[in-house]
């Protein structure tokens, strides 16, 4: 299992949980360019953790990042989001979840996306992961 693997687990595991469908409402590793609304989903580092080679966790800090026209929208995600997690274990494609935890806060934020005013929202979390063997 490599991170790659990770990312695109938690996104599809994500997806079903807000109803949206993978590359279309919401995104791996960003929103793209042109796209005028949606939801993405970045891995980002992997925090330290004591452990030995073979079945151990690892962790990684990760972000859901949304673009929308009006604020509502992103109040409503940010309500999920805080009913989500915490999150206990749970197995989604290939990927063993043992934990998926908030961290720190988030608050909705305006900013100009082509010239045209939208509402941005980041939820961070951090994703406890069963791994076997080393990443890639």
């Amino acid at each position: 299992m490599d991170v790659v693997t990770i990312e695109r687990d938690f996104v599809s595991w994500i997806a079903e949980k807000l109803h949206l469908t993978v590359d279309i409402g919401i995104f791996r590793g960003g929103i793209p360019v042109g796209v005028d609304q949606g939801v993405a989903v970045l891995l980002g580092s992997e925090v330290p953790s004591a452990g030995f080679y073979g079945f151990r966790p690892r962790t990684w800090n990760a972000q859901i990042l949304a673009k929308y026209n009006d604020r509502d929208a992103a109040m409503t995600l940010l309500s999920c989001l805080t009913g989500l997690f915490p999150c206990p274990g749970f197995t989604h494609g290939a990927t063993k979840f043992l934990s998926v935890s908030p961290r720190g806060s988030s608050e909705p934020y305006t900013s100009e996306d082509a010239g045209v005013k939208k509402t941005y929202l980041s939820f961070n979390v951090v994703l406890s992961v069963l791994t076997s063997g080393a990443q890639s």
